[in-house]
C-alpha cells in the first residue's frame, strides 16, 4: 500500500513540475480495493500552485513540493 501512495504522490508532484507549479495543496489521497481485495486503485488528487509574488518570501527554484494536511 505505501508503495502505490508513493507512486501516486510521485505522480501528482510530476504532473504538477509539468505545469510549472512550485507545490500541490489540498492533497486528498482515496484508498480503494477492487475485485474482492485483489486489486488496490490509490487516487492522489490536489491543487498546483504557483507563486505570483516576489521578494524574500519567493520559494527556491527546483522541484515543487507536495504538501498533505494533517488528520
Amino acid at each position: 500500500m505505501y508503495q502505490a501512495r508513493e507512486l501516486a504522490l510521485g505522480r501528482l508532484q510530476f504532473e504538477a513540475d509539468q505545469l510549472g507549479a512550485d507545490g500541490v495543496i489540498g492533497v486528498d489521497i482515496k484508498v480503494e480495493y477492487l475485485h474482492n481485495g485483489e486489486w488496490m486503485e490509490v487516487t492522489a488528487v490536489g491543487t498546483a500552485v504557483r507563486y505570483v509574488g516576489s521578494g524574500q518570501n519567493m520559494p527556491p527554484t527546483g522541484m515543487g513540493r507536495v504538501t498533505i494536511p494533517a488528520g
